[in-house]
């Protein structure tokens, strides 16, 4: 090992005889109280380390009930498709949707978030296109994935027999593209492929803590996991790759810097185990599909899942009973797609939890805009309302048969 010298003299302190004596005493005392702090740390670090496997286990159970309820999905898509052959059930229901999009500035200096949201035919099939990528250190890499993501997608050999595939090898190759041409920015980047035809597949691809949720067959599903460095499973990752995950005033970062542990760019961080591959999930047997949404963080950091899907059905004049702040949120929504947005606004600044709002930081959903443009503007100024301190873009699809 290099042994390095510090150019620093310091002059030398002699002790007489009755003055060690005095001191050892004490220096043995500092001894023993250090040797005892040094027993405590290594104790509390086997603590630690207990805790993190524990807390890995958690992790997994968390991430099982999604994972379970693919499976179980699957297994009933088999089974109603051996049924359909027989004629034993009707055919799928052949979806069309109807997209609206918001992105808003908030509270932000700048907005660095991009989207795509595109219907195409490739090669006799018929897609539907979503994804939200939601930039850091300026908005190049979000821009660059926007402009080039659905060319990626297409041109991956495996698009037609394995799309899910296509999509992770496309976020791969996305982010070695960018990474090749800059090194100064970084975007998450959440996905969402319908295949429409005889099966209704909905795919999704997720690097990040941007999320897609939809509502089929009377049920809410969480159709992506969060990637965060405060994340158990993120944060074993991380550590596995020699880095190290802190908490600084209350947000957890990679390397004590980026507080995201899943994303496209951020080149100099890809060394602390910083990674574009995304997580994938696939959904079939979609009998009554009524929405999906794909938004970033800014719109999932003050609302819930639950809170997303009671507003969409509150606009679609199809919710359930409400729980806690559901009802309030319901309301609001109802208001805002039916132009009263000054009732809206009033409704929800009696529960803001922000000292200041700037209106120009955020748009009103205007009666011209189509009706799910006007959910998804909703959707943003309900966040910024309630206090989200992010840049917001929400997409919003609404199935019809």
């Amino acid at each position: 090992m290099t042994q390095f010298q510090i150019p620093v003299q310091i002059a030398p302190v002699i002790y007489t005889e009755e003055q060690m004596k005095l001191i050892e005493p004490q220096l043995d005392e500092l001894i023993s109280q250090c040797n005892e702090l040094i027993e405590r740390a290594s104790k509390t670090v086997e603590a630690a380390s207990d805790c993190c496997l524990q807390a890995a286990g958690a992790e997994k159970l968390l991430t099982q009930p999604l994972k379970l309820q693919n499976r179980v999905h699957e297994a009933s898509f088999a089974v109603k498709q051996l049924k359909r052959k027989a004629g034993l059930l009707p055919p799928h229901p052949q979806f069309k949707f109807k997209s609206g999009h918001c992105t808003i500035l908030g509270k932000r200096p700048t907005n660095e978030d991009a989207h795509v949201m595109e219907n195409f035919e490739h090669e006799g099939r018929n897609y539907t296109l979503t994804a939200v990528f939601d930039g850091h250190a300026g908005d190049a890499a979000a821009k660059y994935c926007a402009q080039h993501f659905k060319k990626q997608l297409i041109s991956q050999d495996s698009f037609n027999a394995q799309p899910i595939k296509a999509m992770k090898q496309a976020f791969v190759e996305m982010d070695a593209d960018f990474c090749a041409i800059s090194q100064m920015s970084g975007c998450t980047a959440t996905a969402m492929l319908f295949e429409h035809g005889a099966e209704n597949t909905l795919l999704t691809a997720n690097a990040g803590d941007a999320r897609i949720i939809f509502r089929a067959n009377d049920q809410l599903q969480a159709a992506t996991i969060d990637h965060k460095p405060s994340s158990p499973g993120e944060k074993a990752r991380v550590e596995a790759a020699g880095s190290f995950v802190t908490t600084i005033f209350g947000v957890a970062r990679v390397a004590g810097q980026l507080a995201v542990s899943r994303a496209i760019g951020d080149y100099d961080y890809k060394q602390f185990g910083v990674t574009a591959e995304p997580e994938t999930y696939s959904y079939t047997d979609l009998d009554d599909l009524k929405y999906v949404v794909c938004a970033c963080d800014g719109l999932y950091d003050v609302l819930s899942n639950e809170e997303i899907d009671y507003a969409v059905m509150s606009a679609l004049n199809a919710a359930g009973a409400p729980n806690g702040r559901q009802q309030l949120i319901g309301d609001a929504m109802k208001l805002y797609v039916n132009g009263k947005t000054r009732e809206g606004d009033e409704l929800l600044m009696k529960n803001a939890n922000s000292c200041f709002v700037n209106f120009m930081a955020c748009v009103e959903p205007k009666m011209e805009f189509s009706f799910e443009q006007r959910i998804a503007t909703a959707l943003t100024r309900i966040a910024y309302l309630l206090g989200s301190m992010d840049n917001i873009t929400a997409i919003v699809l609404v199935a019809s048969e």
